[in-house]
């Protein structure tokens, strides 16, 4: 994550990159669920939700785009936090993603990709509303810990893939504004030695769920676009 923020830096340092520069920053809020490791913490209160919820933020490059359609892929780095506190036990997840996305402008395809959406003549919804298709890797890092004790922790490697709807509003030529939802599913997370720890822990907890799990999660969000393009 560190390296992609410097190659980004040395993008806009040059005169070239920064006038064609076309990216954006976005916050998200999110819910998700985590089913293995849910099990295996919480056992049978099925009541109770694991690291359900949190809040995002990412940053994004465009990286290529068609002359007369308006389909764009972009170059995504971002990170997303969820915490859970249960009695005197408290569970993190930070995921820290990279990955590309698709853009497709649906409604109005058949047109340069580079005009800005202020400028189109057209509906809201006409000029502005887009499908994201999405995909990458996750960094995470989990932690379980009751007081001052860590109970368990583990880092890993996940992959995702996901959808997403949402509305570019051109406030000038050089900055929109895109509310957008988006759904991402993350494959196989392995949080090596849970179940043992908690055992460990607490020898007579019962072993439920799994180390692995896939990860759910539905997000809502905002993006600042920001366009030098000249």
């Amino acid at each position: 994550m560190r390296f992609l923020f410097v190659w980004l830096s040395i993008i806009l340092l040059s005169n070239t990159a920064f006038a064609q520069l076309q990216g954006g920053i976005s916050g998200t809020y999110f819910t998700q669920s985590i089913p293995e490791w849910e099990s295996a913490i919480f056992g049978i209160r099925s009541n109770e939700r694991l690291l359900k919820n949190g809040f995002g933020q990412a940053v994004d490059l465009k990286i290529a785009g068609f002359e007369n359609y308006r389909i764009q892929f972009h170059l995504n780095a971002g990170t997303n936090n969820a915490t859970t506190t249960f009695e005197n036990q408290q569970f993190k997840l930070r995921k820290n993603d990279i990955g590309l996305s698709g853009k497709i402008f649906f409604l109005s395809l058949e047109a340069d990709c580079d005009c800005p959406t202020f400028s189109r003549e057209a509906g809201l919804l006409e000029k502005g509303l887009f499908a994201e298709f999405l995909t990458g890797a996750s960094f995470f890092q989990a932690e379980m810990a009751e007081q001052s004790t860590i109970i368990s922790e583990d880092n890993g490697i996940t992959f995702k893939i996901g959808l997403g709807l949402g509305v570019e509003i051109g406030i000038t030529d050089f900055v929109t504004i895109s509310p957008y939802v988006r759904y991402q599913r993350y494959f196989k997370a392995e949080w090596e030695g849970l179940q043992e720890d908690l055992l460990a822990f607490d020898p007579s907890t019962t072993i439920e769920g799994n180390n692995m799990t896939p990860i759910n999660q539905v997000s809502a969000g905002i993006r600042l676009g920001i366009s030098l393009r000249r």
